[in-house]
């Protein structure tokens, strides 16, 4: 794994954790000798070394096609920067399926996910602000239940999954269900709210928002019996 740091220190000490936690790594940066550095790059591309944490010295233009993950450190703005270091993680080699990112600067709330499509051009711009994107990513937690995947710290531990029409649909299921209990009503009460509001958004329940309502009431006190959800199937398929 590559470790992309914030600065020299920082980098040091990541490398002093990671050899502490009994997984051996090193620290290189600009001022390291370069015979130096040169035997540290050479012990990590031949798998003597785990961890390589550094900064700002193999961003770009080093290959190595083992590195398995990289771990993202460090903040940064720039667009290219952030698919560089990516990038280090997604050569292909023998026997490696994926790359692992660990996202610890939350990079991809700012530059989205580095496999999404992109429009680029020559065609040069006047310089404007730089306009982020909020990626279309939600997030189950362990107990199967759909949330918003606003920052790194209220998605962690989390599985992100692409924000389809239908999850988007069930987080405002998840708020509807948050207010009815809030206000002391049935879990089924947020139910028939959201086919409301599906109605006013001209949109017709499927199987899939069926599906997991009724695995998300079922868990609930006072739950409708399961013949309810069998009459509700039976109506969503002849619709």
């Amino acid at each position: 794994m590559i470790v992309f740091a914030v600065n020299i220190e920082h980098s040091k000490l990541v490398a002093k954790q990671y050899n502490e936690a009994g997984i051996c790594a090193e620290h290189i940066d600009a001022n390291t000798p370069k015979q130096d550095r040169e035997r540290i790059l050479q012990l990590f591309k031949d798998g003597e070394i785990s961890v390589l944490s550094n900064v700002d010295i193999v961003s770009e233009g080093f290959d190595v096609p083992d590195c398995e993950a990289v771990q993202l450190a460090r903040p940064t703005k720039s667009l290219a920067l952030y698919l560089q270091q990516i990038g280090r993680c997604m050569r292909p080699a023998s026997g490696k399926q994926y790359g692992i990112v660990l996202d610890n600067a939350g990079l991809w709330l700012e530059h989205g996910f580095c496999q999404q499509d992109r429009l680029w051009t020559l065609v040069g711009n006047k310089k404007k602000k730089y306009q982020c994107f909020s990626p279309k990513v939600a997030a189950f937690n362990t107990e199967g239940i759909v949330r918003r995947a606003n920052i790194p710290q209220q998605i962690e531990g989390m599985e992100l999954v692409q924000l389809t029409s239908e999850i988007a649909d069930l987080i405002i299921f998840e708020d509807y269900l948050k207010q009815a209990l809030n206000i002391g009503h049935k879990s089924l009460h947020a139910y028939y709210r959201f086919r409301e509001y599906l109605d006013e958004q001209d949109k017709t329940p499927n199987l899939i928002h069926l599906a997991y309502i009724e695995k998300r009431i079922s868990k609930l006190p006072e739950s409708p019996a399961k013949g309810f959800w069998y009459h509700q199937r039976k109506e969503l398929e002849h619709v």
